[in-house]
């Protein structure tokens, strides 16, 4: 049974880095712990080292201070007197090391005294340094024998090495001093004890190099091991998870494989547990959801398509209602124009009339005044028929004297004889002119009656003339005030009809833009349906499970 079948890909993952990480950590430690025992092997080949080459160091001294005894005792140069004092000064720490001392120092000295190499400012005895290089006890004890016998040896030296020098004489003693066996025996004692003291020097050193150099190979085996275990691990873990996920694996990529080719129809049941479970389940949604979506994208394709037709249909409608709208406003816009002119000469006219109103209110008022003038001079006239009567009285009543007066002469002239006849005479031409006077008067009183009567008409009628001149005044105003209201009102009237007329220009070129974007519209809706033609032809090459029929609208959807 695979891992897969009874644990999850997550929980095998998790294990595997658990058990991956601890290892990884051993690893880590072991590498850690080799690194640190290929130091402690280079430390111990370091110390081993630095033992032996002041152990030759040593070597070297005791070999140098025989040898420029031996050669001052032949020579008698005083410089190999002092070379001799600064070894012995160099191995107790009184006088500074010189620079890489191990090398070769004193033979290389000149004639001059100048060392090859300057010397350090290190003033340390070779005793101390072997103590720092970690020597053992008895490794110092054996030190300590050989130092004493080496500083024994060197009081020898120095004493033959004096002798000559106070007495030339003294050279062969010296040399035999420094050349017997006595002195042979001595140095042979000093260097046995210094083998015994690098035999257990090498001993010990041999001894700690051999244990790190094994802890270090262990621990790199170790390491390496531990290196060669994760791989395996990782090695067996990724093939147990490529055998275990290789069947769902593969589920999921048949599954995907006959998406891409657009079947969606129904897959095998899913086989698997964890993640890779969880994949195909997702796969499996995934299947349902493009199911769901291409169904929606026939059935929308369908809808967009008849609404498309539609809105095209009715678009073109529009267009053509649009076209009549837009002719309506150009006969509109003409007829606003011509009512325009219209109004424009009625304003005309009215301007007109009004100057006219004006002109007949000057007229009916000069006519009014002049009407005025002639009720006065009607008044005056009537005052002058009122004195004529008064006059025709006056003369009726002279007649009616007259005719008394003349009667009296007549009687007079009765009884006066031929002045009497004369005075009849005479009162009979009176009362003759009497009787004519009278009848004057009385045809001058019928005619000043008359006259009186005809000038009172006269009066009367020139005062109703003057209040119908007046009232005819306060009509021509009246008149003349309507015709500029009327003018005003022409010309708020042609400014209104000019601002319709621009309304009008205005929708006109709205309604040939809304034609415009309405043959746009109509152009989109067609290009619409040709997308949606192009979509249903697109969503047509996935295959649905039975139970769907595009033309029909069947979906079956799954559960």
């Amino acid at each position: 049974m695979s891992i897969l079948h009874r644990f999850s890909v997550r929980q095998a993952l998790r294990g595997l880095v658990a058990l991956v990480a601890v290892l990884v950590v051993m690893w880590g430690t072991a590498t850690v712990y080799a690194e640190r025992a290929r130091q402690a092997l280079a430390q111990a080949q370091e110390t081993r080292f630095t033992a032996l080459a002041l152990a030759a160091e040593f070597r070297q001294g005791v070999d140098d201070l025989a040898q420029l005894a031996r050669s001052y005792v032949v020579s008698g140069e005083p410089r190999l007197l002092e070379q001799h004092q600064a070894v012995l000064d160099i191995r107790d720490g009184q006088r500074a090391r010189p620079q890489q001392y191990g090398r070769v120092y004193w033979d290389l000295v000149g004639a001059d005294g100048q060392p090859p190499r300057p010397d350090s400012t290190v003033a340390v005895s070779l005793r101390k340094l072997m103590e720092q290089a970690g020597y053992s006890p008895a490794e110092l004890a054996r030190l300590d024998e050989a130092w004493l016998m080496s500083d024994a040896l060197a009081s020898t030296e120095r004493r033959a090495m004096q002798e000559m020098q106070g007495d030339a004489g003294a050279r062969g003693p010296a040399q035999q001093m420094l050349h017997g066996d006595g002195y042979q025996l001595h140095r042979t004692s000093i260097l046995q004890a210094f083998d015994d003291m690098v035999g257990l020097l090498e001993q010990r050193t041999a001894r700690e190099v051999a244990l790190a150099q094994l802890l270090a190979q262990r621990l790199a085996w170790l390491s390496t091991l531990l290196a060669v275990a994760v791989v395996v691990i990782l090695a067996v873990s990724l093939r147990l998870l490529y055998r275990g996920s290789a069947g769902p694996l593969a589920q999921a990529t048949s599954m995907l494989a006959q998406l891409a080719r657009g079947d969606l129809s129904d897959s095998a049941p899913v086989r698997a547990r964890g993640q890779v479970a969880a994949l195909l389940d997702a796969l499996q949604r995934l299947r349902k959801a493009i199911v769901r979506l291409v169904k929606g994208v026939h059935a929308g394709a369908a809808a967009i398509q008849n609404a498309a037709g539609d809105m095209a249909a009715g678009t073109e409608h529009v267009v053509a209602r649009t076209e009549e709208q837009a002719q309506a406003l150009l006969q509109a816009a003409a007829s606003m124009q011509q009512l325009a002119g219209t109004v424009q000469q009625h304003t005309a006219h009215t301007h007109q009339a009004s100057r006219l109103a004006r002109r007949a209110c000057e007229v009916v008022r000069r006519s009014a005044a002049e009407v005025e003038q002639v009720a006065s001079a009607m008044a005056a006239i009537k005052a002058s028929s009122a004195r004529i009567t008064d006059l025709g009285g006056l003369i009726d009543s002279i007649a009616v004297q007259s005719k008394l007066l003349g009667a009296s002469a007549s009687l007079a002239g009765c009884g006066s004889g031929v002045g009497g006849r004369t005075l009849s005479s005479v009162a009979q031409d009176v009362s003759a002119l009497a009787q004519r006077t009278a009848s004057a008067a009385a045809e001058f009183k019928s005619l000043t009656e008359t006259a009186l009567q005809q000038i009172q008409n006269g009066s009367r009628k020139a005062v109703q003339a003057e209040g119908a001149m007046r009232e005819a005044v306060y009509s021509v105003e009246r008149v003349s005030q309507l015709i500029g209201q009327i003018a005003e009102v022409n010309l708020e009237q042609t400014s209104g009809i000019d601002q319709v007329v621009q309304v009008l220009r205005q929708v006109q070129l709205l309604t040939q833009q809304n034609g415009l974007l309405l043959q746009q519209t109509t152009s989109a809706a067609r290009a619409l349906n040709e997308q949606t033609e192009q979509l249903t032809q697109a969503a047509a090459e996935f295959r649905l499970e039975a139970g769907y029929e595009d033309g029909c609208m069947v979906i079956d959807m799954p559960a």
